[in-house]
């Protein structure tokens, strides 16, 4: 099928093996998009990661991709973007498989066909960054890298798995890679994916890309007026949750301590740029922190009651250095604050945020968090676009027709 590769990596990693296992044309037709292709797949306590048929081609964010932690109903599972599935893709493989357990930590490379199982050893204990940095190594800087940190290794239930050092994957995927000793990937691929209709492709992804960089909801993404992004997302039928509202309240940088993004970038084929360095200027936490969306930062509030803005975007950055899921480390924390009567400290907070690395207890989370998207117009759009590859955010800008002829210009007729 055009937009796929019909190629599998399996990596046993208590065998030290890597082979190539082909997949149907047929089976790529009948098992349309990200989950289901992962589903059909997965086993037992293998981790399986998959991408859709626009991940890696040049639309609108085609940077979209699943991650899923063995079999059975809370078992993790859950995408993310980042450069990582574009870079598995553009190697060959429109997926992997990773079975067994290694017998010491691990970390593999994909480098097109040359796949090797290295020793992570010397990595033990290091943060998100620090084996981000050692595990990509000499590759390029547009190589994909997954890592776990130092929850994952310390036993923390909700760590995860990072990518490009910013994105969360499900909750629970770290402790998954931890319990088969596996620390990272890095994929960097020079290839090429076919599309059905290349030409047409081609006008319609640079139509879709320049109508979702010039959407108001793509340009508010990257501004610090909170109004002004909760505004753009209404207008898109976008739907901001509790942690959005909160935003909204919370991040209208008050004047005891403003901040001001530094820095945009964005994943790969990105046609908006919400990766941000927020530089907190003044106040006791002042410094750089990185963040996709500061929402991530104000589900600290919503569970620990804290104002201070510096010590919500901080305690975020110790989610992400660490490997830890924001929601769920949140709600952690507020039930430490809850327990100890000291709601609203700061201090308190960060403090329980660091001892939830060391075997963090899963908590649910009491707020609805980050962008919830409303059904009316968008929602069969969002749904062809996530399940194929495709980031929400550039998904918005775009109509069900739009994005069914893109999707149609890359898979090609049944």
């Amino acid at each position: 099928m055009y937009g796929m590769q019909g190629k599998l990596l399996v990596v046993d990693l208590a065998a030290k093996t890597a082979e190539v296992r082909a997949v149907r044309e047929a089976t790529l037709k009948k098992y349309k998009g990200i989950d289901a292709l992962a589903e059909k797949f997965l086993k037992n306590d293998d981790i399986v990661i998959m991408t859709g048929s626009l991940t890696g081609l040049l639309g609108p964010c085609t940077n979209r991709y699943g991650i899923y932690c063995g079999k059975g109903k809370n078992a993790p599972k859950g995408s993310l973007a980042g450069f990582f599935g574009a870079e598995l893709k553009l190697c060959g493989y429109d997926g992997m498989i990773i079975r067994g357990k290694a017998k010491s930590p691990v970390y593999i490379t994909i480098q097109d066909a040359e796949i090797k199982i290295r020793s992570a050893s010397a990595l033990a204990g290091k943060n998100v960054d620090a084996k981000t940095a050692a595990i990509a190594g000499k590759f390029p800087v547009k190589a994909g890298v997954l890592v776990i940190g130092p929850a994952a290794e310390k036993g923390c239930e909700f760590a995860v798995v990072m990518g490009d050092r910013l994105y969360s994957g499900p909750s629970g995927s770290g402790a998954a890679f931890a319990a088969k000793n596996l620390v990272g990937i890095v994929a960097n691929g020079s290839g090429v994916i076919e599309t059905a209709e290349p030409d047409k492709y081609w006008d319609l992804a640079m139509a879709a890309r320049k109508k979702a960089a010039q959407s108001k909801f793509a340009i508010a993404l990257g501004s610090a007026d909170a109004k002004v992004s909760r505004a753009a997302a209404e207008n898109l039928q976008a739907r901001p949750l509790a942690g959005y509202r909160n935003l909204e309240r919370r991040l209208d940088w008050d004047k005891e301590e403003p901040v001001s993004v530094v820095r945009r970038r964005g994943c790969y084929s990105c046609a908006i740029g919400c990766r941000k360095q927020y530089k907190i200027e003044i106040g006791k936490y002042k410094g750089v922190v990185e963040s996709p969306a500061p929402e991530f930062a104000v589900v600290f509030e919503d569970e620990c009651l804290v104002k201070d803005t510096g010590a919500l975007l901080r305690a975020y950055e110790l989610c992400r250095k660490n490997g830890m899921d924001p929601a769920e480390c949140a709600a952690f924390a507020g039930k430490a604050l809850r327990k100890a009567r000291c709601t609203g400290n700061a201090k308190a907070m960060l403090d329980a945020v660091k001892d939830a690395v060391s075997g963090g207890k899963r908590t649910k989370p009491s707020a609805a968090f980050g962008y919830g998207f409303a059904a009316v117009r968008n929602q069969e759009a969002l749904d062809l676009a996530m399940d194929r590859g495709m980031c929400p955010f550039a998904a918005v800008s775009l109509n069900a027709s739009e994005l069914k002829a893109l999707t149609a210009a890359a898979e090609g007729k049944e």
